[in-house]
């Protein structure tokens, strides 16, 4: 690796080895995890297997794809909070829930307290780890600004990890929240800010650019409709009026104008795929005002009225995705009173 190095900037990386840990026990789907197993540039394994010159030794411990299970996949957690993995990346997946507002139980955990023999909820996981790692990755739009999860009315009182962390958290390597939204996420995205973060590490790198939301600036500062093959159409005046028309998507309902994404540019895999390109509308999934402001009750003619009347509405987060220890939505408290059936269904899927 050294030689490699060498060839690339005429010397070894300024750290040996990386970890990567990451943790999918938010609300959430694994979806993000899956999607980035079919990144190629670079792939997971280029990285892993060290094909990338520069490059520090990368180790990943994510719970999907390690072949460690229970207390062995465990220990590594356990040895980042030890700080025994220095450095180390910590990767968050799935929405924060809110631990304070019920009386009893958890929303969200992995793995068990060997003290007290009860679940460590991911809140705590992100505690002990958010202070300790050299950069905090939030992967997906759930982990980024709370996602569908976080809806108006959802019982948990999720959020993004910058609501629970707080915007202005800086790692011990004085670097804000990496967040690369998209539900999922787009997977040459991540890997592409993962690759740009290794070379932080090593040193071969600036400081990554980000944007007052915290995404790589190079990944979303150009707008879906910037990119889309069917803006002529648009140009022109030319509009789809049901599914299945070549010509642009606007008046059924695509919000591609105002939603920061490169999914057009890019594709989804080896440059194939992406909403608008294989005629599906822009949802706005990489927003943070996603999913309440983008619901299909203001599609079509009244979504193209909210767009002109405040295009920006994309942008803002909801009130209720915050801290605190009651719930913030208007109308919530009918959906907090939640049947046992329900809590238990929450806690189950997410404990490891």
């Amino acid at each position: 690796m050294a030689t490699m190095a060498s060839t690339l900037s005429g010397r070894p990386p300024d750290v040996k080895e990386v970890h990567i840990v990451w943790i999918t026990a938010g609300l959430g789907c694994d979806g993000d995890t899956i999607s980035v197993t079919n990144a190629e540039q670079p792939s997971i394994e280029d990285v892993i297997l060290g094909a990338i010159p520069g490059l520090p030794k990368v180790h990943l411990h994510n719970p999907v794809l390690a072949k460690e299970v229970g207390n062995e996949f465990m220990e590594y957690f356990y040895r980042a909070e030890r700080g025994e993995l220095d450095p180390f990346i910590f990767v968050v997946e799935g929405s924060i829930p809110n631990e304070t507002i019920k009386r009893e139980g958890y929303w969200a955990a992995q793995g068990t307290d060997p003290e007290t023999g009860q679940p460590i909820t991911t809140c705590e996981w992100i505690d002990r780890l958010a202070p300790k790692a050299w950069a905090v990755v939030a992967a997906g739009t759930c982990a980024t600004y709370g996602g569908i999860h976080a809806m108006e009315g959802n019982p948990t009182g999720c959020m993004g990890l910058a609501d629970y962390l707080g915007w202005d958290f800086r790692s011990v390597a004085d670097i804000p929240i990496v967040n690369v939204p998209g539900c999922p996420v787009q997977p040459d995205n991540f890997m592409e800010t993962a690759l740009y973060l290794l070379y932080q590490a090593a040193g071969l790198s600036p400081m990554i650019p980000l944007d007052e939301r915290l995404r790589p600036t190079w990944l979303f500062g150009k707008t879906v409709h910037e990119g889309c093959d069917r803006a002529g159409y648009y140009e022109q005046s030319d509009f789809a009026h049901e599914y299945g028309s070549p010509k642009c998507l606007v008046k059924i309902g695509c919000w591609g104008p105002v939603v920061n994404c490169n999914v057009t540019k890019r594709g989804w895999m080896r440059g194939v795929g992406g909403c608008p390109n294989v005629g599906g509308i822009c949802i706005a999934c990489t927003m943070p005002g996603f999913p309440d402001k983008f619901r299909r009750d203001v599609f079509g003619r009244r979504g193209r009225r909210l767009r002109r009347a405040n295009p920006q509405a994309a942008q803002h987060h909801q009130q209720y995705r915050q801290q605190g220890t009651e719930l913030a939505a208007s109308g919530a408290a009918s959906h907090h009173r939640l049947s046992a059936t329900n809590v238990l269904v929450s806690t189950a899927t997410a404990t490891l």
